[in-house]
């Protein structure tokens, strides 16, 4: 074993070792975003098909209503309250991911598929990994950087969708690496290290105040305590 002699080698050293770790843990805060987003857009999903729908069927209702009140009784009056009530109406649809009270039946879009299942250990394990390995942050080139922010672009759509897969694909096809290339001097090694770890406390920046907005946001209120509802055999969705 080779024995570090020089203060600049025993720095590059130590660096190499403090990056190692900050990208693990830039990793790790990765999948607990994308994890997160996920996790939200799932209950949002479920509200609507449970909770949505009601809300769009009563809206429908109330437009039904009335069409056929400004149809009895034609005033500027009943006129103005049917054209609110299809604005209502169509507003609530799209909330739920339903089509428009007033779209011809060729017309209307597919409802939008849940997701089936939240992710596996599998899933989280294989995008971490890639994430440590294609994590714009890690690259030293503009064109590095930019070929890993498309193959994490692709890795996120995967990961949404639960597409082990495709994570695997990706991996596979995206290549060796070329910021592990190593060879240069002492000097050069240490800029590239204090470069890279300036990137990564800045994404970890970036995806703490990502973090801190999604735990804001009334929807994660409101899964929160429809969680621990549910925890302790309750069916808050089914009571509302």
């Amino acid at each position: 074993m080779t024995q570090l002699s020089t203060p600049e080698e025993l720095e590059v050293s130590r660096r190499a070792k403090l990056v190692g770790e900050l990208v693990d843990q830039l990793a790790e805060r990765e999948l607990e975003v994308a994890s997160l987003t996920n996790d939200l857009m799932r209950f949002r999903q479920r509200y609507a098909q449970r909770i949505g729908r009601l809300f769009a069927e009563l809206d429908k209702l109330d437009l039904l209503i009335a069409k056929r009140l400004a149809q009895s009784e034609p005033s500027s009056q009943t006129q103005k309250a049917a054209n609110e009530a299809l604005m209502r109406a169509r507003q609530s649809a799209a909330e739920a991911r339903l089509p428009p009270p007033d779209a011809p039946e060729s017309e209307q879009p597919p409802q939008e598929e849940l997701f089936s299942e939240p992710p596996s250990n599998e899933l989280k394990q294989a995008f971490r990994k890639a994430a440590m390995r294609f994590h714009p942050d890690r690259a030293t080139s503009e064109a590095e950087r930019v070929r890993r922010t498309a193959i994490m672009a692709q890795l996120n759509v995967a990961y949404g969708k639960g597409d082990l897969a495709a994570i695997e694909k990706l991996t596979q096809e995206a290549g060796i690496d070329p910021e592990e290339i190593t060879g240069d001097d002492i000097g050069s090694q240490l800029v590239r290290l204090i470069r890279r770890e300036a990137q990564v406390r800045r994404r970890l920046a970036e995806l703490q105040s990502q973090m801190q907005a999604l735990a804001s946001d009334e929807v994660y209120e409101l899964w929160q305590s429809v969680q621990k509802a549910e925890a302790i055999g309750a069916d808050p969705l089914g009571e509302l």
